[in-house]
């Protein structure tokens, strides 16, 4: 797998200068409005006084000129692309328990993933990763809490995780067609030394999901509409509903 962690931390250590662009690009894009940033000056294209989107193909122009090695193109154009998609985020939000993204799944490839979802969001905390994929404006489906007992199952959850969570989401989409709501799924993988931390995963998972959908000033919001999200019980999180009920009053 040429994408796995060890690749990519070594990337990021052949290229800081690299890995400081990416961050100054999704500053430009996510900041709040008001918020300053420190300004960043590439080669002849001035990033902090260019249009509010570059276009892609200066951004990859970029890439091919810095990267020190082919895979690490491969590694930060992924970076790079990920940029592009973001439509909100709570990084820059005081307070977060994770870090949530609300991605445009535009960049999903069609041959991969035929079928094109409606939301996608990514969340990422110290104890876990996850994912919540829906196929309709409204949709319902569970929230899973996924553990891992020896390394190699970790290993093997990890790069699955993302093709679960879509399959699952695709699969309760199928079984809703009868009734108005379409079908999604949310997917919590703990991290290998936290298998004992799922309440803490799950409440995390669900406070920085709410940092998206409620109004922020710390939020710079591309997307411009309102979600919901309808999270029901699966395996692992049947407790933890009326938490989630709770807490989202």
């Amino acid at each position: 797998n040429a994408f796995n962690e060890g690749t990519i931390l070594d990337a990021i250590y052949r290229n800081p200068a690299v890995v400081r662009w990416l961050y100054d690009d999704f500053a430009r894009r996510n900041l709040p409005n008001g918020t300053q940033r420190s300004r960043t000056r590439v080669d002849s294209v001035d990033f902090d006084n260019a249009a509010n989107d570059i276009s892609a193909e200066q951004g990859l122009a970029y890439l091919r000129r810095h990267c020190s090695a082919g895979v690490d193109f491969a590694v930060f154009s992924a970076f790079y692309e990920f940029n592009q998609h973001v439509l909100k985020t709570n990084f820059y939000k005081p307070g977060i328990t994770a870090m949530s993204f609300r991605l445009d799944p535009d960049f999903l490839s069609s041959a991969e993933y035929p079928d094109r979802p409606y939301g996608l969001f990514f969340v990422v905390g110290s104890e876990f990763r996850g994912f919540h994929v829906r196929f309709h404006d409204v949709a319902r489906g569970g929230i899973r809490l996924v553990r891992s007992s020896y390394i190699q199952n970790y290993t093997q959850n990890l790069a699955t995780l993302f093709d679960e969570c879509y399959n699952l989401a695709s699969t309760q989409q199928r079984k809703n067609k009868d009734i108005p709501e379409g079908g999604s799924k949310g997917i919590i993988l703990l991290n290998l030394a936290h298998q004992d931390k799922g309440k803490v995963a799950f409440e995390q998972f669900v406070d920085s999901l709410l940092d998206l959908l409620l109004p922020s000033s710390h939020i710079r919001d591309h997307y411009q509409r309102s979600e919901l999200l309808f999270l029901g019980p699966d395996e692992g999180t049947a407790d933890f509903m009326d938490w989630a009920s709770l807490h989202a009053r």
